[in-house]
């Protein structure tokens, strides 16, 4: 039997020939009609390749991992051949710019993993795919997200953000339902409003600077009319808030903790830690008594008012 050619892997990389695809094609599966097969995975992580341009020869891939390679040019994935792709991971590589994922629509990518590159900006339309449901942007130098993830066309439910340069939270999608923004440089999470669907949400590590700014953006967001207030910690059941500078501008913590579990009591974890019936009760006891406070000072109030129309 005819052994594959080996492939050496040396400094300057591999080059990415028919015969060095061959060896990392996998899954052998029905194409077409059902009539032919063909090979629908290819995995080529940790090669050190920098060209890819023969890609566009394989249009029945599925699934693609170039993760942790030497890649800086993904205009080759761009060619409408490519047509059946669900996953597409190409994170580890040194990619600037997302420019060529916005020359097609992929008809049913699901996943992309475009973390740890150098990844500045997002231009309009990259990530315009009618199922793409998976986005994992971790450890680029995204400081501004646009207008491109915000498309409620996009079904994206699973949005990774983690390790950028992010100072606030706008132009995120409404569809999303989990959400990592840990490790970034946020103090306005304003943007958040738009998220009602939200069941996971880090924010951990970022310079949020008030409790107040943790209260009235996600317990609450605005309509469209303005006035209206509507609950978000309905949905929200992991939260995770550790690292903020807000912590010590409560005192602490434990502190930080009940504050925010006095306006989300539906939360099952709170920075990575359990909620208990007893963590619940205590809070609802420190708001009932702030509520009573509050009361006092009305009642203190209103007789101050009356005493001094008597007086006139």
């Amino acid at each position: 039997m005819q052994q594959p050619p080996k492939v050496i892997k040396d400094e300057s990389g591999i080059p990415l020939t028919a015969d060095a695809v061959a060896i990392y094609l996998t899954h052998l599966e029905p194409v077409g009609n059902g009539n032919e097969f063909a090979f629908t995975e290819l995995n080529m992580h940790s090669l050190k390749l920098e060209d890819i341009s023969i890609i566009k020869n394989y249009a029945n891939l599925r699934h693609i991992n170039f993760s942790d390679n030497r890649i800086t040019d993904i205009s080759p994935l761009s060619d409408t051949s490519l047509t059946n792709i669900l996953t597409l991971d190409l994170s580890k590589n040194k990619i600037t710019t997302l420019e060529p994922l916005t020359k097609r629509t992929f008809p049913f990518l699901q996943l992309l993993i475009v973390s740890e590159n150098r990844i500045k900006q997002i231009p309009q339309g990259a990530f315009a795919h009618p199922f793409l449901k998976w986005l994992n942007l971790d450890g680029n130098e995204i400081a501004d997200l646009g207008e491109a993830i915000a498309d409620p066309e996009i079904p994206i439910q699973f949005l990774e953000l983690r390790s950028n340069k992010l100072k606030d939270c706008y132009g995120l999608n409404q569809n999303v339902s989990e959400l990592d923004l840990a490790g970034n440089l946020i103090e306005n999470i304003r943007g958040l409003s738009i998220c009602a669907n939200l069941t996971r949400l880090d924010l951990s590590y970022n310079k949020i600077k008030t409790i107040e700014e943790i209260k009235q953006t996600i317990c609450y967001r605005y309509t469209i009319k303005g006035l209206k207030y509507i609950h978000l910690s309905m949905e929200l059941k992991y939260l995770v808030t550790r690292g903020n500078p807000f912590e010590e501008e409560v005192g602490g913590a434990e502190t930080a903790r009940t504050e925010i579990l006095i306006r989300l009591p539906a939360l099952k974890k709170l920075n990575g830690k359990r909620v208990t019936d007893e963590e619940l009760r205590a809070a609802a006891e420190v708001q009932e008594q702030r509520d009573e406070e509050e009361k006092q000072k009305m009642l203190a109030g209103t007789q101050g008012s009356e005493e001094a129309e008597e007086e006139d």
